[in-house]
């Protein structure tokens, strides 16, 4: 599909898979048609009702941090036509994290929520769930996770 003929519900439906496709154990990832339409899906901001299925996998309160909302307006980003471009790309960037995450713990999903909430010494005593709020933390978690997949975490 050529990204000059897409519809803003293709990008949004093209979007919405992959994000799923990203904390789901039984899809493989999905990938948009070219790096074009996957910006332009971004900008446009995926539906709100997605997150009901990414809450499936991934913690509320994880996503709901991530998007830098809270627990009391998620029923309101849930009924959202489109997500702003901001909360598109966190959301994107866990969902990112959390495969990421899923594969470093062998698709246990109870393990991953067991290690985002654990005090990370490494982290200052903070659980890695504390920094997915920011992209930063998201990627010092990263760091972490690097560190452990080599063996060079303390």
């Amino acid at each position: 599909m050529s990204a000059a003929t897409a519809s803003p519900a293709t990008y949004n439906e093209m979007l919405g898979k992959f994000i799923v496709s990203r904390v789901s154990r039984k899809r493989k990832s999905v990938r948009l048609a070219s790096p074009v339409v996957f910006s332009r899906a971004i900008r446009l901001g995926v539906s709100g009702s997605v997150l009901t299925k990414v809450v499936e996998h991934v913690p509320k309160r994880v996503v709901v941090t991530a998007l830098n909302a809270d627990s009391t307006n998620f029923s309101k980003l849930v009924n959202r036509k489109h997500l702003t471009r901001a909360q598109t790309d966190d959301l994107i960037d866990l969902v990112n994290l959390w495969a990421e995450l899923r594969e470093f713990f062998n698709d246990e999903e109870s393990l991953v929520i067991e290690w985002l909430d654990m005090p990370i010494p490494a982290l200052d005593g903070a659980s890695p769930a504390e920094l997915v709020g920011t992209q930063y933390g998201r990627d010092v978690i990263r760091e972490r996770l690097d560190e452990m997949r080599y063996g060079e975490f303390a």
